[in-house]
């Protein structure tokens, strides 16, 4: 199975002209895996999106990834990113696949304390190794108080010709302020199995 969970940095205003996104995150057994990501944005130019992920053992499968974008909307309510980037597969069952993803996120507050927010992107093959595959990383609704955020959401994923894999999870987030986000989430994984994730984000200004 072949995932690249991407995500990307929010709109530098003004004052926050350029900053970067480190993103770490990691999951127990069912649907085990290891991510690290850096965004660099420079206002609405997204120039380097670049990361890695395995699925618990990198000798049998792990990827690399490397693009870029921008932000064409952004309003009083939300914003809209979108990427491209090159993503290629190692290992064992890696296959050498090399792929081209278009990537979308944006959030949309419902209201003040309630944003929404959505990541999907697809695999479209460049080579015969390859198999073209659909992503909606996360459609997730959270109520954001002062400290933390609570929510829950939905994702899925569908590989070539293959039904549609349906992954509901529900999250919370601690807001540690100049430490990062740390963010966990119980997620129902396909065979009623139940995933715990960790996630932790952090912001640097320039």
């Amino acid at each position: 199975m072949m995932l690249v969970v991407a995500a990307t940095v929010a709109p530098a205003t003004a004052q926050q002209a350029s900053e970067t996104l480190l993103l770490l995150r990691t999951a127990t057994t069912d649907g085990a895996y290891h991510l690290v990501e850096a965004i660099h944005q420079r206002g609405r130019v997204v120039p380097l999106d670049v990361g890695y992920i395995d699925f618990d053992n990198p000798a049998q499968y792990r990827e690399m990834w490397v693009g870029g974008g921008g932000v064409p909307f952004q309003g009083p309510k939300g914003f809209l990113i979108t990427e491209g980037l090159l993503a290629r597969a190692f290992g064992a069952h890696g296959a050498q696949a090399l792929y081209f993803q278009p990537y979308f996120f944006g959030i949309y507050r419902v209201a003040p304390k309630l944003p929404f927010e959505a990541s999907y992107f697809a695999y479209v093959p460049l080579n015969e190794a390859a198999t073209t595959q659909h992503l909606l990383e996360r459609a997730k609704l959270e109520y954001d108080f002062a400290r933390f955020k609570v929510g829950a959401g939905y994702s899925a994923y569908r590989f070539g010709g293959e039904a549609w894999r349906h992954k509901p999870f529900i999250t919370a987030t601690l807001k540690a302020g100049m430490l990062g986000n740390f963010e966990l989430w119980l997620q129902r994984v396909p065979d009623d199995q139940v995933a715990v994730q960790f996630r932790y984000a952090k912001v640097f200004i320039h």
